[in-house]
């Protein structure tokens, strides 16, 4: 079964891209962090690495250490300068209202929320499929699944403070139905807005993980954990560092077409809501994340 396929001119784009980005860079891995010996390497550049089988049940949280690595592009390196200035922007200026930027001093005296959740690459075992017939894509063994406890704050709260009073109206009214978040590295990708408001609270905005600050290698200063989807590449999924919350309702666009249009401004994170012609095919409400999903 086939989930997607990538088209050939977005792969361009992002070759072009990626080549512009080794020839203008020093290195752009220069600054990764250190990892923990016992994991399991797929790839260096960009860092692939799984939790070693026999340790996956040694306990119910995977530690930071060992928890899965599944990136796409160099982490994001943040300078202590960079932090300090960081915020979260939520733009719901298509709803009329005003952005909203918040510190990470901001979020933390919010009310706080943990989620414990299981994340798995949507190609674990995928080695296991090799003995029949060749795929294509990393070899993950059965160890691209972790578990961890997220601490953060709801994302329905902060959508609320942005001024997202009613979510009912927003969507068959103003045509607002996902909220699409951006990351540090470029990549995109968005939730339906039901989801993101959903009263059982499951999708936080994460500045912890297993009671600690999250590791840069899975979103830090901030991350969203969005429970029971499938995220393939995405700011939910291990390779976070999200910086952007978006109520969105342009049609549906590729991923690749959302990663060239997203951006870092001075290291903090924008939410737009903007208003464009809505199409029959559906609208896209958008979160950016700073190293948000980790």
């Amino acid at each position: 079964m086939v989930i997607g396929r990538l088209a050939e001119e977005d792969q361009e784009r992002i070759d072009e891209q990626m080549e512009e980005l080794y020839e203008t860079s020093e290195d752009p891995f220069a600054n990764e962090p250190v990892r923990h010996k016992a994991l399991r390497i797929h790839a260096e550049q960009s860092m692939n690495a799984e939790t070693p089988a026999h340790l996956l049940t040694e306990n119910y949280l995977t530690s930071n250490s060992l928890f899965y690595i599944r990136h796409h592009h160099p982490v994001p390196f943040l300078t202590t300068e960079q932090i300090n200035s960081f915020k979260l922007r939520i733009d719901l200026t298509g709803l009329g209202k005003k952005e909203l930027a918040l510190s990470l001093d901001d979020l933390k005296k919010m009310p706080q929320t943990s989620i414990t959740a299981t994340m798995q690459c949507s190609g674990n075992r995928r080695s296991g499929f090799n003995k029949y017939q060749r795929t294509s894509g990393t070899g993950w063994g059965q160890g691209a699944i972790s578990t961890a406890k997220w601490t953060g704050v709801r994302l329905s709260y902060l959508l609320e403070e942005a001024g997202l009073v009613n979510a009912i109206e927003a969507q068959e009214k103003h045509g607002f139905d996902h909220v699409r978040f951006y990351s540090l590295d470029g990549l995109m990708a968005s939730i339906p807005i039901e989801k993101a408001v959903s009263p059982y609270g499951d999708v936080i905005v994460a500045y912890e993980m297993n009671g600690e600050i999250l590791p840069r290698d899975h979103g830090y200063p901030l991350r969203v954990s969005a429970a029971m989807l499938n995220c393939q590449v995405s700011p939910y999924c291990p390779n976070p560092h999200v910086s952007l919350l978006l109520l969105h309702k342009c049609p549906a666009r590729s991923l690749f077409q959302d990663m060239a249009a997203s951006e870092m401004l001075n290291g903090s994170t924008k939410l737009n809501c903007t208003r464009k012609k809505r199409k029959a095919h559906g609208n896209v409400a958008s979160t950016t994340r700073s190293s948000l999903l980790g």
